[in-house]
């Protein structure tokens, strides 16, 4: 009875969660497991997720076999904010999976911007990541951040270029890209807009199975660090745990520990909450 119990309050526990992924599907339980299966793919909305303990792999994991996954950022996959570049979002979310990882990170760099020491764009960081080699299961891009102000022609060139290259090198695997961070607090101004809605439309048109994580469409709100816009450890737990929802509710694969995303108290901002206007009640950002 207590087994039972727990398992219905686990799939209960998931499914607001799950709905506010702006997904569709169903809550599918089964011998030991209880997870969401949506169709949408786009996950722009805020989930609840804890900062409890959570059964998980090594970060990332070293098992062979396991699936593997690249991951290529700024400084937010880099790890500003926490206490070391393996504390950062990347490769916490490889442990929450129990995935190998591939993680390159690059403060500054975007899809234009080569950023700090030249070691960027997100091209060169894809190309060094060798991805006929490794045969990556998920790649996933965040960037967007250090591109504003560019032109949009130009990030649109760019990226399309990059993903076209995923598509090349790594045929079989799903991708998803996170798209502009804003610091905490700041409107987004309409230059952030339209380069936010220039990377969500590049991504979609070059791959119409991208699966999207748009921080600015979606509210995001984690703890910070840095003047509001890096995350602190617990902000990038709560990164983690929302994007690895997303793949979960998108098929890409079933979660380590589905209790982590049962209650999210822990893990957001203080609000406020700002509003947008007729913008986003238009779904423009979309």
């Amino acid at each position: 009875m207590v087994v039972l119990l727990a398992t219905v309050s686990v799939a209960v526990a998931l499914a607001p969660a799950a709905w506010s992924a702006g997904t569709a599907g169903a809550v599918v339980s089964g011998p030991g497991r209880s997870h969401f299966v949506g169709t949408s793919r786009v996950v722009d909305k805020p989930l609840s997720v804890a900062t409890g303990s959570c059964p998980s792999e090594p970060f990332p994991s070293k098992r062979p076999g396991r699936p593997l996954m690249v991951v290529v950022g700024a400084s937010f996959t880099a790890g500003v904010g926490a206490s070391s570049r393996t504390a950062s979002w990347a490769y916490l979310l490889a442990g929450d999976l129990g995935w190998r990882a591939v993680v390159r990170g690059v403060p500054g760099a975007g899809y234009v911007r080569a950023g700090k020491g030249g070691k960027g764009p997100i091209g060169k960081l894809l190309a060094e990541a060798d991805l006929s080699r490794a045969g990556p299961s998920l790649v996933v891009i965040q960037a967007g951040h250090d591109d504003l102000g560019k032109p949009l022609s130009l990030i649109a060139e760019r990226e399309t270029a990059d993903l076209e290259f995923v598509r090349q090198h790594a045929s079989d695997a799903r991708i998803a890209i996170i798209s502009v961070f804003l610091r905490r607090g700041v409107k987004p101004s309409r230059r952030d807009i339209q380069t936010d809605n220039t990377i969500v439309a590049t991504a979609k048109k070059v791959d119409p199975n991208v699966i999207v994580f748009n921080p600015i469409a979606g509210h995001w709100h984690f703890r910070r660090v840095h003047g509001g816009l890096h995350p602190d450890e617990r902000g990038d737990i709560w990164i983690a745990r929302h994007v690895a929802a997303g793949l979960v509710a998108n098929g890409v694969t079933d979660f380590n520990s589905q209790a982590c995303l049962a209650d999210g108290t822990g893990a957001r901002d203080t609000p406020p909450y700002w509003g947008y206007g007729p913008a986003a009640a238009s779904g423009r950002w979309q």
